[in-house]
């Protein structure tokens, strides 16, 4: 993971549209960085995300939503794409897909 470029981290979490994301030492990159090494954030910087709307990555970041329901699926998708299913997440409850048998 650290091979991985901060666009490249910016385009997983679906953020590289944001002010911040692929910029090195900022707020929002190093946040970035931390979650993509799987480490746990700090009081402060949960804050930020919630203070910033990136209620998916704030629910991801402590725990509330699996990594299994996060978009990185996402990340080619259209910008627009992206903020619906943002502000569906922070709307619904999300949860992990239904699996379906075919027996």
């Amino acid at each position: 993971m650290q091979s991985d470029s901060l666009r490249d981290i910016a385009r997983h979490y679906c953020v590289d549209d944001l002010p911040g994301a692929r910029i090195p030492h900022a707020r929002l990159q190093k946040i970035l960085t931390v979650l993509h090494a799987r480490e746990h954030l700090t009081h402060a910087s949960r804050g930020f995300l919630q203070q910033q709307g990136l209620d998916a990555l704030h629910r991801f970041a402590v725990g509330e939503v699996p990594i299994a329901s996060m978009p990185w699926r996402l990340r080619n998708k259209p910008v627009g794409f992206r903020r619906r299913w943002q502000l569906k997440l922070k709307n619904e409850s999300v949860k992990p897909p239904a699996r379906t048998s075919d027996s």
